[in-house]
């Protein structure tokens, strides 16, 4: 029983974090899919395809940003600087959250992998003491 509401609680997490992604801006934070595919392109050539997100506080985040405002701003003119800068922020927190996504489904596996262990035990210990060919559930009453 605790292991149902474990997994229960795992997927009401996973369902949580996917409300929070769509109410956030979704997979594209707002942009069209050309803008966005666009900053996905900048953004691998500044930071690389590390799907790990940056620490904001750091001052290489802060100079990275300036060369990443400077090229997005090429290839996608309807944007302000600010909103470059804005939707990096928001790429970062959405990289974030689709890691604790990524985490919580691994948690969930787990979970079920443990559980298929324990039911394959249960019935190997069966079958030790009542025997793998045993007709027990079969016997006729008197």
């Amino acid at each position: 029983v605790g292991r149902k509401n474990g997994s229960g609680d795992i997927r009401s997490e996973i369902q949580a974090i996917d409300r929070e992604i769509e109410e956030t801006g979704g997979m594209l934070g707002g942009w069209h899919s050309q803008e966005h595919d666009f900053f996905l392109a900048v953004w691998t050539q500044v930071f690389g395809a590390n799907a790990v997100p940056p620490d904001l506080r750091s001052p290489s985040f802060r100079r990275s940003v300036g060369q990443l405002r400077e090229k997005a701003l090429v290839g996608v003119p309807s944007r302000t600087s600010d909103e470059v800068e804005g939707h990096a922020l928001w790429y970062c927190a959405h990289l974030r959250k689709l890691g604790e996504k990524k985490q919580a489904i691994e948690k969930w596996r787990q979970m079920k992998e443990s559980d298929h262990q324990s039911v394959l035990e249960l019935q190997d210990s069966q079958e030790h003491v009542c025997g793998k060919d045993s007709n027990y559930s079969r016997q006729p009453t008197s």
